[in-house]
This record gives C-alpha cells, structure tokens and sequence, in this order.
C-alpha cells in the first residue's frame, strides 16, 4: 500500500473540468505517481511490491541541495526530481519516473533482507547499484509499453534537454567506468544482460570498459533468492556461483566482480 495525496484547488465551477497539466510541480507531483502506481499495482516483471504502508513526499525545486534524490528508509520516501539544480530545467518525465522506482526500490530491498540493520550492513555501492539495476529494469517496462521497445537497452540513448536521465537509461549505464559516481555501478544490469560493453562505443559517454562475460540471471530471481544474502562483493560471487544459470562459470563471475 502507498500513499499520495496532493490536491488541486479549483476553479469554482460546476460543468466540466479538464485539467491539462503541462509543466510545472503538478507535472512533477503526477509522474511521481504514476511511478509509484506502477512499483505498487501493475506489471513489474515478477519484482515483489513493498508491503509496507509507504508515504511519498514531492520535494520542490532545490530544497535537497542539489539535482539528486533524498530517501528516508521507512515509512517516507522523498522525491526531489523537480529541477536540475544547475540548469534550472525542469527534469523530464523518465527521469522522475524512473527516480521514482529507484527510491521504492530501496524500501523494497530493505523487506528483502528482512531487518533494517541488516539492510544497513549492506555496502553502499551494493544498495546503490540494485536500485539501479530496478529503476532500469522497471522504466523499461513502462516505456516499451508506451511504444520504445529499446528503452534503456544498450542501443537507446536521447538527449531531450537538460533534465533528460543521465543513467541508467540511457546505453543501459554500460559506460560506468568506476571513474565517476562510484557507488551507483551497473553491476547488477551487467549480471543480467547478454551485452559485453568492453570497447564499445556510447558517445559523449566514456567507451565501455569492463569485460561483462556473465548472462542468464534474472533480476526477479535474484531478489528472491540471493539478495538477502548479499552484503558485498564476496557474497554476491558466493550467491551467484552458488545460482548458476546454464552457460555462467566460476571465472566469469570473478572477472566481471574485479571491475567493482
């Protein structure tokens, strides 16, 4: 169950009323619903939904400090997905939908491990790149809904101004380089994905330059089966050598591991 409320006052008329929401904090305020309405009540590709009574809070504009997500584990989640802190532009609607499931994604990885100081015992890049690895896997299923097949694979990428999403959806993050934004990998995404990003091109993003030989997971099964399990990079080689898919090997798995 999730709570959102937010209302609109007016006009004072008694015939119809259409409202045509443009732009704006009620633009912001309606794609954070529609992204928690999709984590909560419809296809999710067999992710589990937090059960827990979750509480969305709109931050407005800069008041988070920058152009990033704040996040209060339970029961409240903070949006601050309104404006790019240095451009001023207004995010786009992906992008608020997908920081939308990257925030309930943490929620629902704390149900997974089922206390939240062993949710806390969690490495920061671990936590970080698994809600990563949702809001990809979950934006990709909205929107290829919505007719873009390729969203967020390795051969999507669209910049529509300066509020356009950054990663994961575009290249499908495959130009992490462990160079910038440390904690926020794509290690997960390249557990799962039949794509090896080594050399690959993905301009004006850096070229891939981890050698990704792993395939055959699911990002569902892992969530029921290995994540609560998981506190670092130890565990997870532990976890997935002990789930392997037909085709994964041992070195595989260590290989792609010791680029993180």
């Amino acid at each position: 169950m999730f709570a959102i409320t937010y209302w609109i006052n007016g006009p004072k008329q008694s015939s119809d009323w259409n409202l045509d929401i443009r732009d704006g904090y009620r633009r912001f305020v309606g794609h954070v619903f529609r992204g928690a309405f999709r984590y909560y009540i419809k296809d999710i590709g067999g992710f589990k939904r937090p059960g827990n009574k979750t509480r969305y809070i709109y931050v407005a504009k800069n008041e988070l400090g920058g152009a990033g997500v704040n996040w209060i584990i339970l029961p409240f989640i903070k949006i601050g997905r309104y404006e790019d802190a240095e451009t001023g532009f207004e995010y786009d609607s992906d992008e608020i939908f997908s920081a939308t499931c990257h925030e309930t994604g943490h929620t629902s990885h704390m149900q997974a491990m089922n206390a939240i100081w062993q949710y806390w015992q969690v490495g920061r890049q671990l936590q970080e790149s698994w809600a990563i690895a949702i809001e990809w896997y979950i934006s990709h299923i909205e929107y290829a809904e919505r007719g873009v097949a390729n969203y967020g694979q390795f051969n999507y990428y669209t910049i529509t101004g300066g509020g356009a999403p950054i990663y994961p959806n575009d290249f499908a993050y495959q130009y992490w380089n462990g160079d910038f934004s440390g904690w926020y990998t794509n290690l997960y995404i390249d557990i799962v994905d039949d794509h090896n990003e080594l050399g690959v091109l993905y301009p004006p993003h850096p070229n891939g330059s981890i050698d990704d030989q792993v395939s055959g997971y699911t990002l569902p099964s892992i969530e029921s089966d290995m994540l609560k399990h998981i506190y670092g990079l130890s565990s997870l080689s532990e976890q997935l050598k002990s789930h392997k898919p037909a085709g994964a090997t041992d070195a595989q798995i260590d290989l792609l591991i010791s680029y993180y």
